[in-house]
């Protein structure tokens, strides 16, 4: 069984361990919510059906969990909370931008955490975890069913920490059963998001951060950066099956383990393998304890953020003034048309 191998890749090395998964969690910003697959999956179902605009939905709704991603970085955490918080900054910025760049700004809209996709995650589940959020209930009940975890005796808030993560990934692969193009959707929407999105992020967030505007502009250009290319091999691995997609994404996070524990000059304490086949075991148990319900709640979660979306006067397409004053009339004569004729 895979409990098995783990437990003996394992059990001698747990202080080991411990440091590991301390070092992948204690990341300054705020844990997430929905995985960005989950993500992706929301923003298709909203707005614009097909074509860049649809893609751009997409990677926009990915792309407010831009800044989890930089590792303890200084205005990391900083520069999350505004994106999760203030995400109309990035609609208003998009306001004089063409289509893709408001589509983008759409799917941005769609994830954060007052009223959007995050907030049935987080806060009120609608098909199961009413109270606190779909994940936080499920990452209640896997931290305290995974024996590994409680064998290490890890502290509730590190156990919390790393199921959350580990929740949010499981429904990520179990979202490729409802959509098998989910992760070449992915893909192509990190190859075709708007290069004017980038610019959206510098002139919401930069002005916010006690930085020079240069310094801070670059630190958000170079997030987004690594951000696109860590989410094209995140739907590269979501176009596999579900089995080797787990092992996939286990490597990804391992070697993202190692990156950020680099940067403290600290060296992996396990190999690469043995990380992998721990996140790998974990990962498939919260598919496990997630797969009988997480469509249900994910339909539900669509149907929330397209009201809410809507009440927000938040559209893909905003319809321009000038036209809904024109309309009236451009009716009229037609109607005068057509009356004439007949």
């Amino acid at each position: 069984m895979m409990y098995g191998k783990m437990l003996q890749c394992i059990r001698h090395r747990w202080p080991m361990l411990l440091l590991l998964l301390l070092g992948l969690l204690l990341w300054p910003q705020q844990v997430l919510a929905w995985g960005s697959a989950t993500h992706a999956h929301v923003a298709d179902r909203l707005g614009a059906s097909q074509g860049a605009a649809n893609l751009n939905e997409i990677y926009g709704a990915m792309a407010l969990d831009t800044f989890f991603y930089l590792f303890g970085a200084p205005y990391g955490s900083q520069l999350d909370h505004l994106a999760h918080y203030q995400s109309q900054k990035v609609w208003q910025a998009a306001q004089g931008g063409d289509l893709a760049t408001r589509a983008a700004a759409y799917g941005f809209m769609s994830h954060n955490d007052v009223w959007g996709a995050d907030f049935t995650a987080h806060h009120q589940g609608l098909y199961y975890g009413l109270s606190d959020g779909y994940v936080i209930t499920k990452t209640a009940e896997l931290a305290s069913s995974y024996a590994p975890l409680a064998w290490l005796g890890l502290p509730d808030p590190i156990a919390a920490e790393i199921t959350h993560l580990v929740v949010e990934t499981g429904v990520d692969v179990l979202m490729t059963s409802l959509d098998p193009g989910l992760g070449n959707k992915i893909m192509a929407a990190t190859q075709h998001r708007t290069d004017q999105f980038p610019a959206l992020l510098v002139q919401a967030y930069a002005n916010e951060l006690t930085l020079p505007y240069p310094d801070a502009a670059t630190l958000i250009y170079g997030a987004e950066s690594q951000f696109r290319t860590l989410m094209y091999w995140y739907g590269y691995a979501l176009t596999f099956p579900a089995d080797t997609a787990v092992q996939l994404l286990a490597g990804q996070f391992a070697d993202l383990a190692g990156l950020y524990l680099a940067g403290y000059g600290i060296s992996l304490p396990l190999s690469k393998d043995e990380v992998t086949l721990l996140l790998a075991g974990f990962i498939g148990e919260a598919m496990n304890l997630c797969g009988g319900d997480f469509a249900q709640e994910i339909a539900l979660t669509v149907a929330f953020v397209d009201e809410q979306l809507r009440n927000h006067g938040i559209s893909p397409v905003p319809v321009p003034a000038g036209i809904i004053l024109v309309a009236p009339f451009v009716l009229a004569l037609g109607w005068h048309t057509w009356h004439r004729r007949s």
